[in-house]
C-alpha cells in the first residue's frame, strides 16, 4: 500500500539514506514522484533531499501548483485537481537554472498529456552539498497526501523521457535508469519503504505515516519475459551392430528449432519462455539379427525372413510397415 501523510499527524514524513542519488545535491538532478494529493489542504510536500540536516532538494504542491525550495514563482502552469494520482517530477541543470516542473494526471491506460515548463517569475537556483538524506513527506510545507513510487536521477531527463512515465508499470521508470527507485506499496505503517533500484536504505519514520490505497491498476512488477535467439539442436543416430534375436533401428537426425521473440533487458527477475518446439525423427534401416549355429540346427538353411504386408505399388493411406518373425529352427 501507499505511505499516506495526513494533516492531522503533522509533522509526519520517512527518512532514509541517500544511496546512490548524493550527486543530485550537488549536481543536476531530476525527481519524479507518482503522487495523490489529499483534498482539503493545498499543500502536499512530495520529496525532498537534504545534506546534513539542510533542505536541499524539495517538490512540493502548493495552492494546486508545483513549486521547488525557495521558490517564489507563480507555480507550474497546470492546476492539478485534489484527489487524484498525478507524476509530478521536478528538474535542473547544474548551477545557476530554473526549476522545470512536469505533471500528468495519471490514467492506467497512459491517456492525456503531460505538461513540461518552467513557472511564470521563476528565479535560478544553484547547487548545494552531496545528499545524506531522502525524506518522503514533510518538507518546505506539510504533507497531505500518499505517495507511491519516488525515483531521482543525478540528469536531466527530458521532456521526451518523462513522457514515457505516462505508464501503469513501474518498468516505464526503472527503463529511464534511476539512480534511486523507491516505492510503497509494502508500506504497513512502520516498514516497507522498497528499495527496487539503488541502495538507499529506510532509516527512520517520524510522527504516524498511515497506509493508503495504491494507485489504480499500477503494476509494481519489474518481472520481464526473455526468450532465447534462435537455438538449433541436432541429434545424431550411434551405430549399433546388430545382436542375435535383436532388431535395431536406426534414426536419421533429428532438428530441433526454438523460434524467438526480441524483449529489452528489464532490472529484476527475469522468466525464460521458450517457443513450441518440434522434434521430427525420420526411420532409417532395419536391420536384423545374424542367424548361426546352435546345437542340434541347420546352420545352412535361412531362419529369418520379413516381407512388406502391404505392396510396395500401391501405398494409399497408411504408409507401409514392416514385421518380420523368425522360421522355426530345423534339425540337420
Amino acid at each position: 500500500m501507499s505511505a499516506g501523510f495526513l494533516l492531522a499527524d503533522n509533522p509526519c514524513y520517512l527518512d532514509g539514506t541517500a544511496g546512490s542519488a548524493s550527486a543530485a545535491g550537488s549536481g543536476a538532478y531530476t525527481v519524479v514522484t507518482l503522487v495523490l494529493p489529499n483534498i482539503g489542504n493545498n499543500n502536499m510536500n512530495m520529496v525532498s533531499g537534504r545534506a546534513g540536516g539542510t533542505l536541499v532538494r524539495d517538490l512540493f504542491e502548493a495552492s494546486l501548483h508545483l513549486f521547488g525550495d525557495a521558490d517564489f514563482s507563480s507555480g507550474d502552469a497546470t492546476t492539478l485537481a485534489q484527489g487524484n494520482w498525478y507524476v509530478a517530477a521536478q528538474s535542473k541543470a547544474a548551477g545557476a537554472n530554473t526549476y522545470r516542473h512536469h505533471l500528468w494526471l495519471y490514467d492506467p491506460s497512459g491517456a492525456g498529456v503531460m505538461a513540461h515548463g518552467v513557472s511564470t517569475g521563476s528565479g535560478t537556483h544553484g547547487d548545494g552539498a552531496a545528499l545524506d538524506t531522502i525524506r518522503v513527506g514533510n518538507g518546505s510545507v506539510n504533507s497531505n497526501g500518499l505517495v507511491a513510487v519516488v525515483g531521482i536521477w543525478t540528469s536531466v531527463l527530458t521532456d521526451g523521457q518523462l513522457d514515457t512515465l505516462k505508464s501503469a508499470n513501474l518498468t516505464a521508470w526503472s527503463a529511464l535508469a534511476p539512480q534511486e527507485l523507491i516505492t510503497f506499496e509494502n508500506w504497513n505503517g512502520t516498514t516497507g519503504w522498497s528499495t527496487r533500484i539503488g541502495t538507499s536504505t529506510f532509516s527512520a519514520e517520524s510522527g504516524n505515516v498511515t497506509v493508503g490505497a495504491n494507485p489504480p491498476s499500477f503494476s509494481f512488477n519489474l518481472a520481464a519475459s526473455v526468450d532465447l535467439t534462435p537455438v538449433a539442436m541436432t541429434l545424431s543416430p550411434v551405430a549399433v551392430s546388430p545382436v542375435p534375436g535383436v532388431v535395431s533401428v536406426g534414426l536419421t537426425p533429428a532438428s530441433m528449432t526454438m523460434t524467438p521473440v526480441a524483449v529489452s533487458a528489464v532490472p529484476g527477475p527475469v522468466s525464460i519462455n521458450l517457443a513450441p518446439a518440434t522434434m521430427i525423427m525420420s526411420p532409417g534401416s532395419v536391420t536384423g539379427p545374424t542367424p548361426g549355429p546352435g546345437p542340434g540346427l541347420c546352420a545352412s538353411g535361412p531362419v529369418i525372413w520379413w516381407a512388406a504386408d502391404q505392396p510396395s505399388a500401391s501405398w494409399e493411406g497408411a504408409p507401409p510397415f514392416i514385421s518380420w518373425h523368425a522360421d522355426p529352427p530345423e534339425e540337420c
